[in-house]
């Protein structure tokens, strides 16, 4: 039997209704020698019994059954069962050209990378609006050593370089020699982590410059679900982009008022997510999460960091952090019914 060139990993909780498609996008791939690890955590619609179908019929693809345990579980399961030169993520809900495995491994091959990095097409399912993401930015050089971190690291600490781990490809020998994981504490936001440890760690680094990847969002994306702590979550990433900058030898550049403006924006996102329709609690259990806020270190931290170098953090946070509260709400419930009017008026206008 041939050495596998990639083995790629698929994380799956109750996605029967796009898992078909994801699967078969895996199957269409034209590079040989593949495997394909399939990772059922715990899911209790039809999700098992249809990977189970698939790989009745397909070698490639072999069904691993387990009890939840989150999305950074069943990847880091993954990798330690796989058996390939590369690792490759992938999501069930979404879909992939039928040789962008195929493009990764040549290009990893060619510049011989510890990770390549590609392209994505966002695709939004109430619109069918696709929305196109390049990284021209990364250039066509191999970035080596120091230069993964100024270039690969410092642009993902920004932002300008997306965490998510389905668009990249990665050396399996790297993951598992560094202890390379993601976070199994996580259940929201691990690639952002994942990411930091990668770029913190690889030797080499290359850019295919293409868009294989579709990136379905949905109403049950775990992206965009409400979730009660995403402000301490926001608040972890910014601790690991901090803890990232000196020995990334990145340090300075402005980066850090970029991580705390991230912070600011994210804080903002907590505040309207709390006076959404599917937000539970009262007005009081409300204003409390907002004090909570209030006296958070890291939010004090980075609030007062900004205004120390003249950056505007937001009216909403400004509001929060003089313990207005209840102005804050207000100006959160504003800037919800402004953000619901031009959706509105976008969807009118594209009938």
């Amino acid at each position: 039997m041939n050495q596998i060139k990639v083995s790629v990993i698929m994380s799956v909780y109750n996605t029967g209704k796009y898992i078909r498609t994801a699967i078969e996008s895996l199957q269409k791939q034209t590079l040989p020698d593949m495997e394909f690890l399939l990772i059922d955590d715990g899911s209790t619609d039809d999700s098992g019994r249809i990977m189970d179908e698939y790989a009745k019929t397909d070698p490639r693809i072999r069904v691993i059954h387990k009890a939840n345990g989150g999305l950074s579980h069943s990847r880091n399961l993954g990798v330690r069962e796989a058996t390939g030169e590369y690792i490759g993520f992938c999501d069930p809900d979404d879909w992939f050209d039928p040789d962008m495995y195929q493009r990764f491994y040549d290009r990893a091959a060619e510049t011989k990378a510890d990770v390549v990095v590609c392209g994505l097409n966002e695709v939004y399912e109430d619109t069918g609006k696709t929305f196109a993401v390049e990284y021209p930015f990364l250039g066509d050089s191999v970035c080596v050593g120091a230069q993964v971190r100024q270039v690969y690291l410092a642009n993902n600490i920004k932002g300008t370089l997306h965490s998510f781990a389905w668009n990249k490809l990665y050396r399996r020998s790297l993951l598992l020699e560094r202890d390379i994981t993601s976070p199994e504490e996580m259940h929201l936001m691990q690639d952002t982590v994942f990411a930091i440890r990668l770029f913190l760690a690889v030797d080499r680094a290359a850019y295919l410059d293409c868009r294989p990847y579709y990136f379905r969002r949905h109403g049950g994306s775990n992206s965009m679900k409400y979730r009660p702590d995403i402000f301490e979550i926001a608040c972890r990433i910014h601790r690991e982009r901090m803890a990232a900058l000196e020995p990334g030898g990145i340090c300075g550049q402005g980066i850090e008022l970029d991580i705390g403006g991230w912070l600011m924006r994210q804080c903002v996102c907590a505040v309207l997510a709390e006076v959404s329709q599917n937000a539970p609690g009262d007005r009081e259990q409300k204003i409390e999460k907002l004090k909570k806020i209030a006296q958070d270190e890291t939010f004090c931290s980075v609030y007062d960091y900004m205004i120390a170098q003249n950056a505007d953090p937001g009216k909403i946070t400004s509001l929060i952090r003089a313990g207005q509260y209840k102005k804050a709400l207000s100006a959160a419930g504003r800037c919800a019914f402004k953000n619901k009017i031009k959706a509105l008026i976008k969807k009118i206008i594209r009938k």
